[in-house]
């Protein structure tokens, strides 16, 4: 925090664009965030029934939440018919007759992580409901997903967000100048798809993908910094292990700390007792996979995603980019050039070459997703823990260009149109005629602008 605090007072030190530009960013992401946050909390306050951990992927994180601690079992059953509405339960229901797990129970593909995350959001939900039937005249049931566990969840997943930005900036740090650092976390998030699942699709997993790797990846530069502090070396096991439970393919990030801690060991052979530490944080982190495999399907490891695998010899590498089908790029232009500036300056550092290469490695592999638009999605959303490391290339980017005042100003300028670019196509989703399952083109987003904004 202190870090923080310390960049956003020598902003005013900076020219007088630069500082309203970052404080302005902040502030109206603040104000975003307050509109969703009250409108999400308002709704769950005023309207019966109303559900704002809902689609599929949602649903089926919160069941390893609800069902253990609520009903002490992995019988999802009661847990849809109490979340879903009528057609997207009796279709789920359908599907899950002809694939039940060996233990004769609904299967459920996705992660723990996200349900390890949210015990704590969890708890105080449960809390404050018992205390509101204690004190209050509301008899809102202990179940588990009554008004107020929904509202801890998504306020507290909404802190977890923003944790994810301090995080990051701290991880930035590390490269670059404190004032650049804390302009690329606002310039980049702001202009690419974390906003969307940290602030309006908070019950995702994504933006604790993008705090669980920030983590990760800035006590793997503090390992190596101080090798010799247990601290270190407990917090990255910790993170990795998380990191992976909660999504599966982002074991490829932990490339990175892998070849930090191999160098180290050849330099010193006595740190192997931390790497032991870290390797039993990390089995830890991971047992409660093991174990809630175990009590679904009958065995400790399995692949979950039955049915669904991987082109590897055929991947979409031009649409997962490229395509109005969710493109990672071709929804947030910001991506390019941030991708572009790691790659270049990744040629004389060695830090830069790893993370360049990991992200070569994720496109390759989200290309090769058999569903490489993956679903309903703001962006490619597959891509979160990439935006953290392209964050690099912009700010060497900055640092570059601002050694003459048009160079910083044009680059600026050129950010500015991205975010607002940004913006307006998620508003445009939100609220517009847009959608999410679809192909959305450049002509449909101008057409769909001009109408939204009266133009």
């Amino acid at each position: 925090m202190r870090n923080l605090l310390q960049a956003l007072t020598k902003l005013t030190q900076w020219t007088s664009f630069p500082r309203l530009l970052i404080l302005g960013l902040i502030i109206y992401s603040l104000d975003f965030t307050f509109h969703f946050a009250k409108h999400k909390v308002r709704r769950l306050l005023f309207t019966e029934n109303a559900k704002e951990i809902r689609g599929h992927d949602d649903l089926f994180y919160f069941y390893w939440l609800r069902s253990p601690l609520i009903d002490g079992d992995v019988d999802f059953r009661n847990d849809m018919e109490l979340t879903m509405p009528p057609e997207q339960l009796e279709r789920n229901l359908t599907w899950a007759e002809t694939n039940r797990t060996n233990l004769g129970l609904i299967p459920n593909k996705y992660a723990v992580g996200w349900a390890i995350m949210n015990v704590p959001w969890f708890t105080v939900g449960h809390l404050t409901t018992h205390l509101s039937r204690i004190f209050g005249s509301s008899q809102r049931p202990l179940n588990g997903f009554s008004r107020y566990y929904q509202i801890a969840i998504i306020l507290g997943n909404i802190i977890y967000g923003y944790l994810g930005l301090y995080v990051c900036f701290l991880f930035l740090c590390k490269y670059l100048n404190k004032e650049t650092a804390i302009m690329s976390t606002m310039m980049v998030w702001s202009a690419s798809s974390m906003i969307f699942y940290s602030v309006v699709s908070p019950s995702m997993s994504h933006h604790i993908v993008f705090l669980l790797l920030g983590i990760n990846l800035l006590f793997t530069l503090k390992t190596r910094e101080s090798s010799k502090k247990p601290l270190n070396w407990l917090v990255l096991g910790i993170s990795a292990g998380l990191l992976v439970i909660t999504r599966f393919q982002c074991v490829v990030y932990l490339l990175f700390p892998a070849a930090v801690v191999v160098r180290l060991i050849f330099e010193d052979r006595r740190l192997l007792k931390y790497v032991f530490l870290a390797l039993g944080a990390i089995l830890i982190c991971i047992s409660p996979q093991l174990i809630a495999w175990k009590a679904l399907y009958g065995e400790w490891i399995l692949y979950s995603y039955q049915g669904e695998g991987f082109n590897w010899t055929s991947p979409e590498i031009f649409n997962v980019l490229f395509s109005p089908m969710h493109g990672w790029i071709y929804w947030h232009p910001i991506m390019l050039l941030c991708s572009c500036a790691l790659f270049f300056f990744g040629i004389r550092k060695r830090d830069l070459i790893i993370y360049a290469l990991i992200v070569v490695i994720v496109t390759y592999i989200n290309a090769s997703w058999h569903s490489w638009w993956f679903g309903a999605a703001y962006g490619n959303r597959a891509f979160e823990g990439a935006i953290i490391l392209v964050m690099i290339g912009y700010g060497l980017t900055y640092q570059g260009v601002s050694s003459t005042k048009l160079g910083k100003l044009t680059f600026l300028v050129i950010s500015m149109v991205l975010v607002i670019w940004n913006y307006n196509l998620l508003y445009l989703i939100v609220g517009g005629p847009l959608g999410m399952e679809e192909p959305v083109t450049y002509q449909d987003i101008l057409a769909a602008t001009l109408r939204k904004w009266d133009l």
